[in-house]
């Protein structure tokens, strides 16, 4: 699968993060879904199946960790790979919860940290 047929799902409760996420996404030619908290993502996730999710942890209505648990806990998502983005990087040494991702951008990052991440994990294969 090319990445121009890719499905990215950004989630970040900050506006200006997912605006940003999707400048350094949108020319690479991934397809590009928005949402700003973990029940926008599940909600996103079992209507579209994306590739990729982009999470953030610190959200509002559901944070990420339980949002991580709740795709990793439904048979039918728990292959959806997930890259953590949050600003508390090395605090999260040991979250239990971080054992179901994939891997973690810390903020700030530069779009060629992102896009190494994001292109390492797409090519791993995928269980199921």
């Amino acid at each position: 699968m090319s990445q121009r047929q890719r499905h990215l799902l950004i989630a970040d409760d900050e506006p200006d993060i997912r605006f940003l996420l999707k400048r350094m996404l949108d020319p690479i030619g991934y397809q590009v879904t928005e949402a700003s908290n973990g029940e926008e993502v599940l909600d996103h996730a079992r209507r579209s199946r994306p590739d990729l999710i982009l999470l953030d942890l610190k959200m509002p209505v559901m944070d990420g960790f339980e949002c991580l648990e709740k795709l990793k806990g439904d048979p039918a998502l728990r292959a959806v790979p997930v890259v953590v983005v949050t600003a508390w990087g090395e605090l999260l040494e040991g979250e239990p919860a971080m054992a179901w991702a994939e891997a973690c951008v810390a903020k700030p990052f530069t779009a060629d940290v992102l896009l190494r991440i994001v292109d390492e994990v797409l090519a791993r294969p995928r269980p199921g």
